[in-house]
């Protein structure tokens, strides 16, 4: 346990309101840069360049957020079908798997 791993325990548990009216609540939920996430996961794992670890976090992390964010090149790519549809429920086809996978 670090003292980094504390904060964002002690951040990530933290009661969302001070007050009983929301409104009236005062405090700000702190939080740790995901990069510094990253990092200590790649010492606490024995990676021996938690830089390069990092790196390759963020970019993944950049690549799946347009998915949650809804960005442009990520919602066409769940264009599939004939006619073709947005597919929301999942992807039929799985075309992207290999990639995905790869990626993880």
């Amino acid at each position: 346990m670090t003292p980094l791993h504390q904060r964002y325990l002690d951040d990530f548990w933290q009661e969302e309101f001070d007050h009983p009216d929301p409104i009236k609540a005062t405090q700000k939920r702190g939080m740790v840069q995901r990069q510094k996430i990253r990092a200590n996961t790649a010492r606490a794992g024995g990676i021996p360049d938690p830089s390069t670890m990092d790196a390759a976090g963020h970019t993944v992390h950049k690549t799946y957020s347009g998915f949650v964010h809804a960005a442009s090149p990520q919602i066409m790519d769940m264009l599939e079908g004939g006619p073709p549809t947005f597919q929301l429920s999942g992807m039929k086809s799985g075309y992207r798997r290999a990639e995905q996978i790869d990626d993880a």
